[in-house]
C-alpha cells in the first residue's frame, strides 16, 4: 500500500487518498524526512492546493489502519476548515487515528465500505521515566480518550459516555464494529458499494438519443422549498419544488421524520440529580417527561441504558438488557415491571401510535441515591417507513459532590407563586462545604431598577457581601443603609449567610404584599455558590395578573 496522501482533480471533485500509517510520534527521527508518512505537515502542505483547485466537492478517501493522534486530529481540524462539501469514504480495515479523520465530513456525509470494519479504542503509548512522568502521560491518555470521544459524540446523537464505553471495551482495544454496527452507533452516515463510486455516472456515459431514468430520493424534509438542478449535457432546468406548501393544500406532503423532545431540559448536556429535586418519600419532585411523535406511526422505539456503576448493569442485564424495543415488551416479558416502573410506555400502548408522552420522574427514584454513576439512556424512535430520529439523555448521581440546594417550605420553588400580604415565603438553602456566595437577582416586569433604587435595594447584591450602589437617579446608597433595607425584606445577610452549611431565607409578606401591585412576573433568580466552587441556581417566580 502506497503511503501518502494523494490529491487527484477531476471534474468538479476533487479527490484526496489518505493511506497507510497516519504520522509518526514526533520524538521519532528519520534519515529521510520524506518516510514520514500521510502526516499533518503534508496535509498541510496540500491545503492550498486544495483552495487553488476551489472544486465544489472534496472526497477523501481513507485507506489506513490509523496511527498518530495528533497528526489525525489537526487533519480532521484542517479538513473541518475546507469551504468545500467534504464527503470521507472508509475502506478496509479503517480503525484508531483514521477514524478521526473521517469524522471531519460535511453532515450525513461520512461513508463506509459494505465490506469494510471499523475500529474505535482508548489510545495508547510507549513511555519511560519516573512516577511522575508516567502518571502525566496516563493524564494526557485519558484526556485524549476524552476528545475523541467528544469528536465521535458531535455527530453521532449519542452522548460522549457512550462512545467512552465503546472504546474501553475488550481492555481499551475496542471492538471491531461491521459497516452496520457503525452506522448504527452514528460513527458513519451511510453504507456504499465501492464499485459505485468508481464508476461513471450513468447520465455521463448516455449516448445521445438514448434515455436514462434518474431516481431521486428525498429523506427528509418537513417544510421549505426544494431546489433540484438537473443538467443534461449543456441543458440546464431548475425545478423548484414546494415542501408541505400552505398556498397548495393539494400538493401532497414529504414524509416527516419522527421527533423526539424533552421539554425544559438539554439533552446534549449531562443532567445532575440532586437531593433537592426529591421530596421526603424519595419521590421526584419535577416532571421528566418526553414527547413523541410520528405521522406515520411509531414502528419501534429503542431504549440503550449503560452505566459505569456494575450493580446498575448487573441489574438491566438481568432483565434482558442492555437494549430494549419497547414496542415488542409484553407483560409476560422480564423487563416489562421494571421499565414500566420506570415510567415508560410498552407494547401495543406504544407501537402504531401518532404521538406518546411519557414520564421516566419513576427512574430518577430508582437512580438516586442508589447508583452512583453515570448513566445514558440512548433513545432511537422508527416509524412504519422506516425513518428515524434519536435523542440521549444522560444523568450523574454523586451525593458527595452535587452542589448546594435551594428548596422551598411547603412550596415548590420550580412553580409559579402568586404573592401574598398574609405570609412570609421561606426557602431552605443547604451547602456542604459552606456558602461562598448567594446572589440574588429581583427581575420583575413592572417594577424596574428604578423603583428599586427609590426603596434603597440593588437590582442585584450578595447577600454574603453587602455593598453599597449609585441609584438610576445618581443617589449613593451606603452599604451600611443597603444592609438595612435588605434586612428589612427578610434576608439574612452576611455573616449570618456566610460560610454556613445551611440558612432559611425568608422573603417578608410584606415585601410580598407590596409586589400585588405590580402585574406581570416578579422574579428573584437565586444563585448559591459554596466554598467547593459548585453552584446551583433556582427562580423564585411570582405571578400578578393585571386587572
Amino acid at each position: 500500500m502506497q503511503s501518502d496522501i494523494q490529491i487527484t482533480n477531476r471534474n468538479d471533485t476533487c479527490f484526496v487518498d489518505i493511506e497507510g500509517v497516519i504520522g509518526v510520534p514526533e520524538e521519532w527521527q528519520f534519515d529521510q524526512p520524506s518516510s514520514r508518512v500521510a502526516t499533518y505537515e503534508k496535509f498541510r502542505d496540500s491545503l492550498d492546493r486544495l483552495r487553488e483547485i476551489d472544486a465544489p466537492e472534496i472526497v477523501v478517501n481513507i485507506r489506513s489502519t490509523g496511527g498518530d493522534v495528533n497528526d489525525a486530529l489537526l487533519i480532521y481540524e484542517a479538513l473541518s476548515s475546507l469551504d468545500g462539501h467534504i464527503v470521507t469514504r472508509c475502506y478496509g480495515y479503517t480503525a484508531s487515528a483514521a477514524t478521526v479523520i473521517a469524522q471531519a465530513a460535511s453532515e450525513g456525509c461520512r461513508e463506509i465500505s459494505a465490506h469494510a470494519l471499523y475500529l474505535i479504542h482508548n489510545s495508547i503509548c510507549t513511555a519511560e521515566g519516573n512516577a511522575e512522568e508516567l502518571a502525566t502521560r496516563i493524564d494526557l491518555l485519558r484526556k485524549t480518550d476524552a476528545r475523541l470521544a467528544e469528536v465521535y459524540a458531535a455527530r453521532s446523537g449519542r452522548t460522549p459516555e457512550e462512545f467512552t464505553l465503546l472504546m474501553a471495551e475488550n481492555n481499551g482495544s475496542g471492538r471491531w464494529l461491521s459497516p452496520q454496527e457503525a452506522l448504527a452507533a452514528g460513527l458513519v452516515d451511510r453504507i456504499i458499494e465501492p464499485a459505485a463510486t468508481e464508476k461513471t455516472p450513468a447520465a455521463q456515459a448516455t449516448p445521445a438519443g438514448q434515455w436514462r431514468k434518474l431516481s431521486i430520493v428525498i429523506t427528509y424534509s418537513d417544510k421549505g422549498d426544494i431546489k433540484l438542478d438537473i443538467d443534461v449535457n449543456d441543458f440546464m432546468e431548475d425545478d423548484e419544488i414546494p415542501v408541505n406548501d400552505p398556498d397548495n393544500p393539494g400538493e401532497p406532503g414529504l414524509p416527516v421524520a419522527p421527533t423526539l423532545e424533552c421539554p425544559g431540559y438539554d439533552l446534549t448536556k449531562p443532567f445532575q440529580l440532586l437531593a433537592s429535586m426529591f421530596d421526603a418519600q424519595g419521590n421526584n419532585t419535577r416532571p421528566f417527561a418526553f414527547n413523541l411523535a410520528s405521522s406515520n406511526g411509531i414502528g419501534s422505539f429503542a431504549v440503550k441504558i449503560t452505566s459505569d456503576n456494575s450493580r446498575l448493569t448487573g441489574m438491566v442485564s438481568g432483565i434482558g438488557g442492555p437494549e430494549f424495543d419497547l414496542c415488542t415488551i409484553g407483560a409476560s416479558d422480564p423487563a416489562y415491571t421494571v421499565l414500566a416502573g420506570l415510567g415508560f410506555p410498552l407494547g401495543d400502548d406504544l407501537k402504531g401510535a401518532t404521538s406518546k408522552s411519557f414520564d421516566i420522574a419513576g427512574a430518577m427514584k430508582l437512580l438516586y441515591p442508589a447508583y452512583e454513576g453515570t448513566h445514558a439512556f440512548a433513545f432511537e424512535i422508527t416509524d412504519a417507513k422506516g425513518l428515524s430520529a434519536r435523542a440521549s439523555l444522560t444523568l450523574t448521581v454523586d451525593p458527595a459532590n452535587e452542589g448546594p440546594s435551594i428548596v422551598g417550605v411547603d412550596f415548590n420553588i420550580d412553580e409559579t407563586q402568586t404573592p401574598s400580604a398574609d405570609r412570609d415565603t421561606e426557602i431552605d438553602i443547604t451547602a456542604q462545604t459552606g456558602i461562598k456566595s448567594l446572589d440574588v437577582t429581583i427581575d420583575c416586569d413592572n417594577l424596574d431598577a428604578r423603583e428599586l433604587g427609590t426603596m434603597g435595594i440593588p437590582a442585584r447584591f450578595d447577600l454574603c457581601n453587602i455593598e453599597g450602589f449609585e441609584d438610576t437617579n445618581g443617589t449613593m446608597h451606603p452599604a451600611e443603609d443597603v444592609r438595612e433595607a435588605i434586612s428589612a425584606l427578610g434576608f439574612p445577610i452576611e455573616d449570618a449567610v456566610k460560610d454556613k452549611p445551611s440558612i432559611r431565607l425568608k422573603i417578608d409578606k410584606m415585601f410580598t404584599g407590596l409586589l400585588t401591585g405590580f402585574p406581570g412576573n416578579n422574579n428573584f433568580i437565586l444563585t448559591v455558590t459554596e466554598n467547593n466552587g459548585l453552584s446551583t441556581t433556582k427562580t423564585l417566580k411570582y405571578y400578578v395578573p393585571a386587572n
